[in-house]
């Protein structure tokens, strides 16, 4: 049976602290893309258009499930694409102008800021820019909000139920509609490729659901999501530690 790999970015293939792949990770991506018997995707968070960080190794991979599960490709070739309605962005617009929150929206290409946050000071590694009607020209496919106060955060989110919640941290959240997540992206690349193993590698809140659906879920060493280390089949090594290759290779996965 022929096996995918699913890959979350930051913290699992790349090291967030210096932006770098680690070399064993490299080498891993390079013998199996070579593989017939292997597949290899990305799970991320992003959008196609942020996805910089692994330029330099983005040939290696024939399945990218973006933006948490709104855009999905396989060999070039979009199989789902399910962007925002108006009605629900104006809605959490709308909350997050009630508590003040930073609002941020992924299309395509870019991310984009609805609004900023009035008080209070927020760290946003993004280099997004302020454009408040970008929704009403572009698809959105992911929405996402920032505070420099977690309580507030927390209370706005009890008041959008009906919304996918994937923290980032304390700090920050991205929100996805409908029945999206990894999970969901990468079931539907499965259903496409057929009998396939799959294999699930991530570190954050947003990869429980993909550790879930696959055949053997691995939660990196460094994670600091416990459901997802109590959900994960397996725990892998710590990003620092160079190690993902051999680690694989002990399992008997590859």
């Amino acid at each position: 049976m022929k096996k995918i790999i699913f890959f979350d970015i930051d913290n699992t293939l790349v090291d967030s602290e210096t932006f770098t792949v680690p070399s064993e990770t490299l080498r891993l991506l390079d013998e199996l893309s070579k593989d017939d018997n292997f597949y290899l995707g990305i799970a991320t968070g992003r959008g196609p258009g942020r996805m910089g960080v692994i330029n330099d190794i983005l040939h290696y991979f024939d399945s990218f499930v973006y933006s948490n599960g709104a855009y999905v490709t396989l060999n070039g070739k979009v199989i789902y694409d399910s962007p925002y309605d108006n009605e629900s962005i104006d809605e959490i617009l709308e909350k997050a102008v009630n508590h003040d929150l930073l609002m941020g929206v992924s299309g395509l290409n870019e991310d984009a800021l609805l609004r900023l946050q009035l008080r209070g000071e927020i760290n946003l590694k993004n280099e997004a820019k302020l454009t408040p009607d970008y929704y009403l020209k572009n698809k959105v496919y992911q929405a996402w909000l920032v505070s420099s106060d977690f309580e507030t955060l927390f209370k706005c989110l009890e008041e959008l139920p009906n919304y996918n919640q994937y923290l980032w941290t304390r700090s920050g959240v991205d929100l996805t509609i409908g029945n999206h997540s990894k999970g969901t992206g990468i079931l539907k690349v499965k259903e496409i490729l057929g009998d396939v193993m799959v294999i699930s590698i991530g570190d954050g809140y947003n990869d429980i659901d993909m550790i879930e659906v696959a055949d053997i879920g691995i939660a990196m060493g460094n994670s600091k999501v416990n459901e997802l280390k109590e959900k994960a089949d397996l725990i892998g090594p710590n990003v620092k530690d160079n190690k993902l290759y051999e680690f694989l290779k002990n399992k008997g996965i590859i």
